[in-house]
């Protein structure tokens, strides 16, 4: 009998068929978790049979991991999209329960997945992160081979230390990606700011993929959801009339600093989103709130990189930088006004 030692030593995925090939890890595509919020693991059973005297048969076994990521960036979400599209690995490091065996804590490895993987971004006036999802499930006897594999992964836990955003460490922690809510503007439309920044009461940005669930409880991605709500304390008759002259589906940009001279762009093409606005008159707040909101179709995003981007260097392509510079700001387009 022994107590298990808590802790998730590292969460990351790779690119689809990474897990079949040869090690090392490959230079591009690599996704660790690293600085993050607290996280879980949860097996439980799924679709159970029922008896008539009401006994537990057993079908399918579940696997469900989230975790909210403080290092994630532009280049990540550009993986994490790909991924949803064409397929990944996902690999989950338990603490070791022995100090000879840094797999004795469980290396659950869940190799060329299609499907079973979303998530949602979030920005807010206190907090950064993205949400990471991976859920899937297998038959019962296939739930036990794979924790029954997990106990070793070829005997040695496979190193990332070398690759450059894993910050020169096994769990993937890099203290220079952390990302702060650091307000640069908001604009609709682009060039003009909804409010001073000082005159936000509160704000928060978020997308996540949308889908359906199939058979094996995955998420199959087909949208990308979106809502921005944004609360300023200028309430007067010249702000609501000048929010009510706006088109009901203006383009919108939103900025956010990375560092002094950094900084990472979600840009939003005229009829992308709609928005809706709500305002308040009385004795103890007057406020206008504008909530931008819709689905956008995953063919109708790209990145863009370099200085005149956000970022550093020379102004490229999608695929033309490297996974540091890419990870030094960046543009996200959303939308093609179809």
């Amino acid at each position: 009998m022994a107590n298990s030692r808590i802790g998730i030593k590292r969460a990351l995925i790779s690119p689809y068929g990474v897990m079949a090939t040869p090690l090392p890890w490959p230079t591009g595509g690599l996704i660790t978790m690293g600085s993050r919020k607290a996280s879980n693991l949860l097996i439980s059973p799924l679709d159970e049979l029922t008896d008539y005297r009401q006994k537990k048969l057993r079908n399918k076994t579940n696997f469900k991991y989230e975790v909210d990521s403080f290092q994630l960036h532009m280049r990540d979400l550009q993986w994490l999209i790909l991924f949803v599209q064409d397929g990944y690995d996902f690999q989950l490091v338990k603490e070791a329960q022995s100090s000879s065996n840094p797999a004795s804590g469980g290396i659950f490895n869940w190799a060329q997945q299609k499907n079973g993987l979303g998530f949602e971004y979030t920005m807010t006036n206190k907090e950064r992160f993205c949400k990471v999802k991976f859920e899937t499930a297998l038959e019962y006897a296939n739930a036990q081979a794979l924790i029954t594999a997990a106990k070793s992964y070829n005997s040695v836990l496979p190193a990332i230390s070398a690759d450059p955003i894993s910050g020169g460490n096994e769990r993937g922690e890099n203290l220079s990606l952390v990302k702060y809510p650091w307000y640069l503007a908001i604009q609709s439309p682009d060039g003009t700011e909804i409010f001073n920044k000082k005159e936000i009461i509160e704000r928060s940005f978020r997308f996540s993929t949308k889908g359906i669930k199939n058979e094996y409880n995955e998420d199959v991605i087909h949208w990308i959801t979106v809502e921005l709500k944004i609360k300023g304390s200028d309430a007067t008759i010249d702000k609501i009339e000048n929010i009510l002259a706006k088109d009901m589906s203006p383009s919108l940009t939103i900025k956010e600093n990375l560092t002094s001279t950094t900084f990472e762009k979600f840009s939003f093409a005229a009829n992308v989103l709609t928005h809706s606005d709500d305002f308040q008159l009385g004795d103890e707040q007057d406020f206008s709130q504008l909530t931008f909101a819709g689905d956008i179709a995953l063919d109708q995003i790209a990145f863009a990189y370099g200085a005149t981007n956000g970022g550093v260097g020379v102004d490229e392509g999608e695929v033309d930088f490297s996974e540091a510079e890419a990870r030094q700001g960046g543009t996200f387009n959303f939308g093609d006004a179809v």
